[in-house]
């Protein structure tokens, strides 16, 4: 989902800080394993919301080597160890929010 102009990101009330960190921590983590190619393809599709063929022009590989490289990374991040209370939590409690008072 494309961010609209009132969009932000909003850690919800009931989490309490200490796990944003621990979940923020661990996030950070997971990307670290993760190898710079895998790094900058996550991130330009999951982040700055390129399409595959944007995001491949943009590494200057092919598609399929662009999809590679997210799968790849995808399942480093998976692998990241989880919490006790969150035991199949694969990303951190943030979410998108559109359009709040």
């Amino acid at each position: 989902m494309a961010a609209s102009g009132s969009a932000y990101w909003h850690q919800p009330a009931s989490v309490a800080p200490a796990e944003i960190v621990a979940e923020r921590d661990a996030l950070i983590g997971a990307f670290a394993a993760c190898s710079p190619a895998e790094r900058e393809a996550l991130l330009l599709t999951a982040w700055d919301g390129l399409t595959y063929a944007e995001a491949a022009a943009v590494l200057g590989c092919s598609e399929h080597a662009l999809t590679v490289r997210i799968s790849r990374g995808r399942a480093r991040l998976t692998q990241t160890p989880r919490s006790a209370d969150h035991p199949h939590a694969t990303a951190p409690s943030l979410r998108l929010v559109e359009d709040l008072p």
